[in-house]
């Protein structure tokens, strides 16, 4: 240990250690286990409880979380303990799932992405693109919230519920208007409610339009407020 003799002298002086960026206490705690031990090595490191699922348990974990992916951990130890594993609890659970690199997710997606003709649409585009140069697309999106300004959990004593009291009305939605690029996010447009056809013409002519470069690829889903009247007359402002 650098210092060891300064920290012996200064113990014995008991004036301060500031010089070595340790406290006093720390110092003789050292000291006294190099007379005991005679070393001063770090003690061996103790990383928690050993794993309780064994080689086969950490086969079927991923199994279970395939077969239900948005179950609770509680759920995923029921399922573990009827396929012949051990009992655990959810913090044991977690940490299985995070040993084997599971992590929480977002639960669901829309089915009819995984339809056939949807399947057959999004292979066609990207084959359709596959030549293009994509620094040149520009894809348009909006995404809302709503401001209740409510916390969603809180704590309690144990066995009692939480029952906090929220305001009557459920606050104003607010949409955001953005377009994503190579190089980032930009065109960004926050409006209270929900997005209409002409708030939608707004943003293109007064936000998006000025930002476009000669050339750019304008990206749409299909919603329906994207199919205004004036649309391609402003595009090709």
């Amino acid at each position: 240990m650098r210092g060891l003799g300064g920290l012996d002298a200064a113990r014995k002086r008991r004036c301060p250690v500031s010089r070595f960026a340790v406290l006093l206490s720390f110092t003789n705690k050292l000291l006294r286990r190099q007379r005991t031990t005679g070393t001063l090595a770090a003690l061996p490191l103790h990383p928690g409880p050993a794993p309780r699922l064994d080689t086969a348990g950490d086969q079927r974990l991923p199994a279970c979380l395939r077969e239900q992916p948005d179950a609770t951990l509680a759920e995923v130890a029921q399922a573990l303990l009827a396929a012949g594993g051990p009992v655990l609890s959810t913090s044991a659970t977690w940490r299985a799932c995070e040993r084997l690199g599971w992590r929480r997710k977002k639960s669901r997606h829309a089915a009819e992405r995984d339809t056939e003709w949807v399947v057959g649409l999004r292979k066609e585009f990207v084959e359709a693109l596959a030549e293009e140069d994509f620094t040149r697309f520009v894809f348009v999106e909006e995404t809302s919230t709503n401001l209740i300004y409510c916390r969603r959990y809180g704590r309690a004593p144990g066995g009692q519920r939480l029952q906090p009291a929220v305001p009557l009305h459920s606050g104003p939605n607010v949409t955001l208007l953005a377009a994503l690029t190579p190089a980032g996010l930009g065109a960004l447009l926050c409006v209270n409610g929900a997005v209409n056809g002409d708030v939608f013409a707004a943003y293109l002519n007064q936000v998006l339009g000025p930002i476009l470069r000669p050339g750019a690829v304008v990206v749409l889903d299909n919603l329906s407020v994207h199919k205004v009247a004036s649309l391609d007359e402003i595009a090709h402002k």
